[in-house]
C-alpha cells in the first residue's frame, strides 16, 4: 500500500500546538480500517489503550511518523493466522530463548516480585516464574540464519496485560519498527534495540558522559536544537554510545515546573541520532506542558522522582571529538562481542508494509530489568567509575 492508500484507513490528530519544535500527533484506526478488516485485533484499538504516536520537524514527516508506527503496532498484534508450536521448553529442538531469559530481570527482582512490581507500577511487571509452562513459541531467525524459539508472548503486542494470571511474558514494541523495505525495518528494528540498551546502560549505571556541542550538529540538529530553547526547554545532549560503537545521543529537556522530557537514539551518524533525539525528547516534552494525570502510565511518577539533579543527568562533562561513527557491520560487532540477536518478520499482507522485530537475550532495556551483566559493566567511554548498583531513580519514559 501506498502512504495516500494507508491514510484512508487512519484518523491523524494534531497535538502540537502553533510554534512547538516539531509537529506531533495521534494515530489511529478508523471505521473504514474496521471495516475493510473485520478481523482488525482488538489489542491494536484505542479502547485497549493503545494509539500510535508520530512527531517530526514538518507536518509531513509527522504524519509518516504516525502512520507507520500505526501499521506498526497493528502487525504486531495475532491476527490469528501466525505460526506458533504449543510445546514445554524442554521439548523444543534447537535453541530456545526462554521468557526469563529474555526479561532480562535479575534474580534479587525475580524473589521479590510482588514489592517490585507494587515499585513497577505503570512502567513495568514481573511474571511469575514460568519456565516449565508449557506455552506456545514462534520461530526466528539469529544472524547467523539459524532458528531460535521464542515465546508468542514476546512477539504479539497485546497478547496479556500486567498482572494477568496466565501471562509468563508481556511483549513491549521494543526493538520494533516498520520501513520502506524489508532491510530498512530490519535495520531499524536493530537500530532501536541498541539504542534501548545504550539508555539502559547509561541511566541505570549512571555514567558520566561527554556533551555533545551544538557545533557537532547539522544544520537540521542545530535548528532543532535552538526551537527547543526557544520554547523555554534548556537543552542538552549526551552522548551515550556504548561498548557496541553505533551512535547513540540522549537528548535531556528541562523547562520550569516541569520534569526532565528525554529523548533517545541511535543512528549511522552523532548528526542523525541528535536529531531524533531532540524529536523525541520534544515529544515528551509536550506531554508535560499539560500535566501527567492523564498521561502514559509511569510518567506521573517520573515527575515526583526524577530531578535535573539527579545521576546521570548531573554527570556531563564538556564536549569532545565526536567518536568514530558506526562499524562497517553492525552485526559483525555484535557477533564479535557475544551479543545474540534474532529476527521476526511481522508483516502483515493487509498493509503491505515491511514490520520487523529484533529480541536479544543479551542487550539491555530502557526498562528497570537488572539481571543483564553488561548493564554495570565498564565501557572505556565512561568517563568515571560505573555504578556499582543499579540507579535507583527508575527510567519512564
Amino acid at each position: 500500500m501506498s502512504l495516500a492508500e494507508i491514510a484512508e484507513f487512519f484518523d491523524v490528530f494534531a497535538l502540537s500546538p502553533e510554534g512547538w519544535p516539531v509537529h506531533c500527533n495521534l494515530t489511529t484506526p478508523n471505521d473504514a480500517a474496521l471495516a475493510r478488516w473485520p478481523h482488525w485485533p482488538s489489542a491494536a484499538l484505542p479502547s485497549a489503550g493503545r494509539a500510535a504516536s508520530g512527531h517530526g520537524v514538518t507536518a509531513q514527516l509527522a504524519l509518516i511518523s504516525g502512520l507507520g508506527e500505526a501499521v506498526e503496532v497493528a502487525s504486531l498484534c495475532r491476527w490469528g493466522d501466525e505460526a506458533t508450536e504449543k510445546a514445554h521448553e524442554k521439548d523444543l529442538p534447537g535453541e530456545v530463548w526462554s521468557a526469563n531469559t529474555l526479561a532480562g530481570f535479575s534474580q534479587d527482582q525475580r524473589s521479590n516480585r510482588e514489592e517490585w512490581n507494587a515499585h513497577l507500577k505503570g512502567t513495568d511487571w514481573i511474571a511469575p516464574n514460568p519456565d516449565t509452562t508449557e506455552t506456545e513459541w514462534v520461530q526466528i531467525v539469529d544472524l547467523t540464519g539459524a532458528a531460535v524459539w521464542v515465546p508468542a508472548q514476546a512477539v504479539f503486542l497485546g497478547e496479556h496485560r500486567s498482572g494477568d494470571p496466565e501471562a509468563i511474558l508481556v511483549a513491549d514494541t521494543n526493538g520494533c519498527a516498520a520501513g520502506s523495505s524489508d532491510s530498512a525495518a530490519q535495520a531499524g528494528a536493530l537500530l532501536e534495540l541498541i539504542e534501548r540498551d545504550a539508555a539502559g546502560r547509561w541511566w541505570y549505571g549512571c555514567r558520566a558522559r561527554h556533551h555533545l556541542a551544538d557545533t557537532m550538529l547539522d544544520d537540521a540538529g542545530r535548528h532543532l536544537i535552538e526551537a527547543c530553547r526557544t520554547v523555554g526547554l534548556a537543552t542538552r545532549l549526551f552522548d551515550i554510545t556504548s561498548d557496541i560503537g553505533v551512535p547513540v545521543v540522549a537528548a535531556v529537556g528541562q523547562s520550569a515546573k516541569a520534569p526532565p522530557a528525554l529523548g533517545f537514539a541511535a543512528a549511522p551518524t552523532f548528526q542523525a541520532a541528535a536529531l531524533k533525539a531532540l524529536a523525541e525528547m520534544a515529544q515528551m516534552a509536550l506531554v508535560f506542558q499539560g500535566g501527567v494525570g492523564e498521561a502514559r502510565p509511569g510518567l506521573e511518577t517520573w515527575a515526583q522522582e526524577a530531578g535535573d539533579h539527579a545521576p546521570p543527568l548531573s554527570l556531563g562533562a564538556p564536549p569532545s571529538a565526536i567518536p568514530p561513527n558506526v562499524p562497517t557491520s553492525i552485526g559483525t560487532r555484535l557477533q564479535d562481542a557475544g551479543i545474540r540477536v534474532a529476527f521476526l518478520c511481522q508483516t502483515r499482507p493487509e498493509f503491505s508494509v515491511p514490520v520487523w522485530r529484533a529480541l536479544s537475550p543479551d542487550l539491555c532495556h530502557w526498562k528497570p530489568r537488572f539481571g543483564r551483566s553488561r548493564l554495570l559493566a565498564p565501557d572505556d567511554r565512561d568517563l568515571t567509575t560505573v555504578s556499582a548498583a543499579p540507579n535507583p531513580v527508575l527510567l519512564r519514559i
